[in-house]
């Protein structure tokens, strides 16, 4: 598995939907695309599988464009994930439907089995709002916090 710049774009988009008060106002696909430059086809391509995943609203025409479709605390990094690139695998098998010949013996599948259920559980705890910029503190006068 890999991190993908599909699943990168996405997540940004996301954030910046969010920013935008995504959740209250719809936005144009053209000004997503511009304010992100985000290639047209790319776009679509990820406005396609967030929609379809739930976590966009799309209305057609005049008036209409894209919103998150649930607030962004509700919408975890590994869901993003999920929506755009398909379930985390970190391993594939050489055997299809348990003819492997180490098949009862093998020690590698159950570590990487392992591997993707806990990269899962972790990338579950994160959500979109988690993801937003915070503000930075202003250093003190002198340098001191």
């Amino acid at each position: 598995m890999i991190l993908t710049r599909s699943v990168d774009t996405a997540q940004r988009l996301l954030i910046y939907l969010t920013l935008s008060d995504g959740e209250d106002r719809y936005l144009k696909a053209g000004q997503i695309e511009r304010d992100l430059k985000i290639p047209p086809f790319a776009l679509r391509k990820i406005l396609w599988a967030l929609t379809r995943g739930g976590l966009l609203c799309s209305v057609p025409g005049r008036g209409g464009g894209f919103r998150l479709g649930r607030r962004p605390v509700d919408i975890s990094v590994a869901e993003v994930m999920a929506v755009v690139e398909g379930p985390i695998v970190a391993y594939t098998c050489r055997g299809v439907d348990d003819n492997c010949e180490l098949s009862g013996r093998c020690n590698v599948a159950p570590i990487y089995r392992m591997l993707e259920s806990e990269l899962q559980r972790l990338l579950s705890r994160y959500s979109i709002q988690d993801c937003l910029p915070t503000p930075r503190a202003v250093p003190a006068p002198g340098g001191r916090q």
